[in-house]
């Protein structure tokens, strides 16, 4: 794969991330905070192949969009299980912090945040890579991800 070709793949991952997390911020919907979460890692595991790639230890997620990722994560596990068309009911415990999470996301979420990423990562040498390399990495993220869910 040519190294403008990956750098094209990773900005359409970044765009989706921006775009799901929009929506995320208009409507908690679990759907689509399973595939930001799918998105953001494999935008964090090609920042993590770039830097060992590199050898350039800034190369990294920006503090923010890790705690965004991990607050989807916990709004995720907050909202229970579906079981066929049924929701699980969650205890008013957790229903505080489940709004509490919401507001907290409402908080830290900007579009701003993930403008910031692609940029970043539109300031990144692609040119360097060796094009098996990045055949290698995509089909690897092409693959079913076992943590989707």
């Amino acid at each position: 794969m040519k190294p403008v070709l990956a750098k094209e793949i990773i900005k359409g991952k970044v765009e989706m991330l921006i775009e799901l997390a929009e929506t995320i911020n208009e409507r908690f919907d679990i759907d689509t905070i399973v595939k930001f979460r799918r998105e953001f890692r494999v935008v964090r595991s090609f920042m993590t192949f770039m830097r060992l790639q590199r050898n350039d230890k800034h190369i990294k997620m920006p503090e923010n969009c890790k705690y965004l990722y991990h607050l989807a994560g916990k709004i995720k596990e907050l909202a229970g299980d579906k079981i066929g068309d049924h929701t699980v009911v969650i205890s008013p415990d957790a229903t505080d912090v489940f709004v509490k999470s919401q507001k907290e996301w409402k908080k830290n979420y900007s579009t701003g945040v993930f403008t910031k990423l692609a940029t970043k990562i539109a300031a990144l040498d692609f040119s360097k890579l060796h094009p098996d390399l990045l055949d290698n990495f995509f089909s690897n993220v092409d693959r079913e991800d076992p943590l989707e869910g």
